[in-house]
């Protein structure tokens, strides 16, 4: 599921990446090679953290 955000320079998407955890830079890494955006880790339900990868949107 991909959610569009509008930022300053233009649309963006935010995406989970449930396939990586968020040690070790691993969820960044995994971001900007699929996406080339950006990986952020956020505690999400239960206080486990998940992946969000947030970058430009394609048109």
């Amino acid at each position: 599921m991909v959610n569009e955000i509008q930022g300053q320079s233009g649309k963006l998407c935010k995406e989970p990446l449930p396939q990586t955890d968020c040690g070790a830079g691993s969820c960044g890494a995994l971001c900007r090679q699929l996406k080339h955006g950006t990986g952020r880790c956020i505690r999400g339900f239960e206080g486990k953290y998940e992946c969000f990868c947030v970058f430009k949107c394609s048109s």
